[in-house]
């Protein structure tokens, strides 16, 4: 395309035509700015200027946005170069244009993949401090009760989940599992829940055996589950989830030897969406607190053996 000293179209292509939408008998002798977006028409006077008669080597948008206005009103992404050209009638601006749009999809994609990565690795590098923060906690503590409450403690605030609470298997060798009477509550919940006396009561009441809802399917499968909302169960039994407070729910099982001997459960104040990340790191969290159980386990059995 070809505008004259004035900033009116002088000679227009086919592709001019195509790009636009426009037939070339309706662009011949109008303002280039019938095909210019109306916010760069308000641009400052020298930027318009180079746009209508300046010259450069340069692509014009290249490093910015820059549009095409078409004939439909529809705006799309455009690289411009402009060279002077010497006609009879005086000097001319050759304007070459180029749709990037395809370009500009490629640029928008690869920024979304590298945000996608980025987000990836962070929350990666996230999940591994979580679980060298658990097991170095509860290494150093001192007995299976105060490991098991630490990683409650650090689980629930890297999840942001208001209430942690740990069950075990029963010592009767049935297979049950049973209250621990480890909690961990957040000043959160006891805001945004409320104390949770009644829900604790039940705990201490209840036992679950294998594969029988949440906690015995945990312990039966081995396998992390997740909840998104425990309201719509129909064989919670643990009291009214919206009266507790409580909406959604992972479980997951510790491990020694392959044996399920502890679920830890989390809750949430509001209904969430599977986090399949966060789920799969879940089961290398519970085989590195079973063997800091095992070895707390023995090292109690040790010392009572010296003391016997």
């Amino acid at each position: 395309m070809i505008i004259d000293s004035s900033g009116k179209i002088a000679l227009v292509n086919s592709q001019t035509e195509q790009l636009f939408g426009y037939e070339r008998s309706e662009l011949l002798g109008q303002a280039v700015d019938i095909l210019i977006p109306t916010r760069f028409r308000e641009q400052r006077l020298d930027e318009r200027t180079a746009f209508v008669a300046g010259a450069t080597a340069d692509p014009l948008g290249a490093g910015r946005d820059l549009h095409g206005l078409r004939k439909d009103g529809s705006e799309f992404p455009v690289e411009i170069a402009l060279s002077s050209v010497e006609m009879p009638q005086g000097a001319h601006v050759l304007a070459a244009i180029a749709d990037i749009t395809q370009r500009k999809h490629a640029e928008t994609q690869l920024k979304e993949l590298n945000e996608s990565l980025e987000s990836q690795v962070s929350e990666r590098t996230g999940m591994l401090k979580l679980l060298q923060d658990i097991t170095r906690s509860a290494n150093e503590a001192r007995t299976i009760e105060e490991a098991l409450r630490a990683a409650l403690q650090r689980i629930a605030q890297y999840n942001g989940w208001q209430v942690g609470h740990v069950w075990r298997l029963a010592d009767d060798n049935s297979g049950d599992m049973v209250d621990a009477g480890i909690w961990d509550i957040s000043e959160k919940a006891e805001r945004a829940i409320g104390r949770l006396d009644e829900f604790q009561q039940i705990c201490r009441r209840i036992r679950f055996q294998p594969g029988q809802m949440l906690i015995g399917a945990v312990a039966q499968s081995g396998q992390v589950h997740w909840i998104d909302d425990i309201a719509n169960l129909s064989d919670w039994r643990r009291g009214d989830p919206q009266t507790l407070g409580l909406r959604a729910v992972i479980a997951f099982p510790v491990t020694v030897k392959d044996q399920v001997v502890a679920v830890l459960e989390f809750f949430s104040d509001h209904p969430a969406r599977r986090d399949e990340r966060f789920m799969e790191i879940m089961p290398d969290v519970g085989i590195q607190l079973g063997h800091v159980i095992e070895r707390k386990r023995l090292e109690k059995l040790a010392v009572d053996a010296s003391e016997a």
